[in-house]
């Protein structure tokens, strides 16, 4: 898992809320 490219994202959204949702996301399509 690169967590770097997840800050970059994390900025494009702007929404910590929004980020919330899609980190987790992220994560389960990591793993899955």
């Amino acid at each position: 898992i690169n967590f770097d490219e997840k800050k970059i994202k994390v900025k494009i959204v702007g929404s910590s809320e929004e980020f919330e949702d899609n980190y987790d996301k992220l994560i389960y399509s990591s793993y899955f």
